[in-house]
């Protein structure tokens, strides 16, 4: 998705870190940005918003009063910049801070457990686990399926 602008992506994640505005200069004109984190309690990913999203944005948030805030991100851009994967706006990208939806409600559901921001994979589990090929994954049980599984892909 981060090499073709056909594909864009939905997110619902709680918003962390937003930085000010940073402007620069570009042969158009001032150009601004505004970057943030987003986390949905397991990963962390850096969102940055341009220009007039960047502004809208920030009007936005200084209007909400409940923290911590949930935002929906709608086809937002996926991008990689210094060897991290990012999201940013594309001309389609809008954004929604708090709203009245149920994978918002899932997701403040999930942020009252005590477990939100941990991973609950130890890392001596992960030293333990079996290596398997693709082809031997295909042929596993539905009673191996159902159990929690840490899985690493090396390509």
């Amino acid at each position: 998705m981060k090499t073709d602008n056909r594909f864009l992506t939905d997110v619902v994640a709680v918003i962390q870190d937003i930085q000010p505005i940073a402007a620069h200069n570009k042969k158009e004109g001032e150009k601004t940005h505004v970057p943030f984190t987003i986390t949905n309690g397991k990963t962390y990913i850096n969102v940055t918003f341009f220009n007039e999203l960047a502004q809208f944005f920030l009007k936005a948030r200084e209007k909400i009063l409940d923290e911590p805030i949930v935002i929906v991100i709608a086809s937002a851009k996926v991008t990689e910049w210094k060897k991290a994967l990012h999201l940013t706006n594309f001309p389609a990208t809008r954004f929604y801070l708090n709203p009245k939806h149920h994978a918002v409600k899932l997701l403040r559901h999930r942020l009252e457990e005590p477990n939100f921001y941990v991973m609950d994979i130890e890392d001596d589990y992960v030293e333990q686990c079996q290596i398997l090929k693709v082809a031997d994954i295909k042929k596993l049980t539905d009673e191996f399926i159902e159990k929690k599984v840490a899985c690493q892909l090396t390509v």
